[in-house]
């Protein structure tokens, strides 16, 4: 966690980070990312054009360090596993980083912690 907000200040410099809620916020109050861990694959045999080849996990939110009682399906972009703890972007941020990006995606697995934070 003490990472990310390193590499979170190095980009944004001149903004105070806080890490509340299940999310990662600029001061002026924009979501960045969501923190989770994968908890599991989601399996759909049947779905939109634009979402063929997308592999889809099931991921449990982690808020102030710890699991609450939330879950994403989110598309995995980065190859994400069963037990790792990843990064989330939604919205638009989400659909952006899609290859077809009229795919209807509202939260992409955009990165892998390369540290636990339980």
């Amino acid at each position: 966690m003490l990472y990310l907000k390193k590499l979170l200040s190095a980009i944004f410099p001149k903004r105070r980070l806080h890490f509340c809620n299940t999310f990662l916020r600029l001061q002026k109050g924009m979501i960045i990312m969501i923190l989770g861990r994968v908890y599991g694959s989601v399996v759909s045999t049947h779905k939109l054009d634009s979402l063929v080849g997308s592999k889809f996990m099931l991921v449990q939110c982690i808020e102030n360090g710890k699991f609450i009682d939330k879950y994403l399906v989110a598309v995995d972009g980065v190859g994400a596993g069963i037990g790792e703890d990843v990064i989330i972007a939604e919205g638009s941020s989400a659909r952006m980083g899609m290859k077809n990006q009229d795919a209807p995606v509202d939260a992409l697995i955009v990165g892998i912690l390369d540290e636990k934070l339980l």
